[in-house]
């Protein structure tokens, strides 16, 4: 495995400071911050989007987590002025980049956690979702997401 290789390599480097993996789940890793970045994702945008496709998180914990993302840099926060003060959220470049590891955990859990994320409970693939998903009518950012705790 390539992957592998590379760890190592990062590992053995003398520059190598703290641990790279450890790092990003201080970032992630905290209570709704997937789910947050989830929702971001996905394309909302305004506090109480984020808040009803999260679900039953409580607004103080939504609005601390999003400072502490915005802390980060990995989400920017944007007031737009008038009456009512409008604001908006958004992923920046280095929120975006956390994709291909949201997607990556997201593929283990559908072929290693089967029983908690699949009504059948049996191991299924990235590509047989899709295809199961183009034989039916919507699309997979319409489709209802489950929330935490569900």
């Amino acid at each position: 495995m390539q992957e592998g290789k590379y760890l190592a390599a990062i590992y053995a480097d003398p520059n190598h400071r703290s641990c790279p993996i450890e790092q990003t789940f201080r970032i992630v890793g905290r209570r709704w911050t997937v789910l947050i970045l989830r929702e971001l994702f996905f394309g909302a945008n305004r506090f109480v989007q984020i808040e009803r496709g999260v679900g039953r998180i409580n607004p103080k914990v939504l609005s601390n987590r999003l400072r502490e993302l915005e802390d980060s840099e990995i989400v920017q926060r944007r007031v737009s002025p008038g009456r009512p003060v409008q604001i908006e959220y958004s992923l920046t470049e280095k929120g975006r980049n956390l994709l291909p590891l949201l997607y990556s955990a997201a593929k283990y859990s559908l072929g290693n956690c089967p029983d908690v994320v699949f009504k059948d409970a049996k191991p299924h693939t990235p590509e047989e979702i899709l295809r199961k998903m183009s034989l039916g009518s919507a699309s997979p950012s319409t489709r209802g997401r489950p929330q935490a705790g569900t």
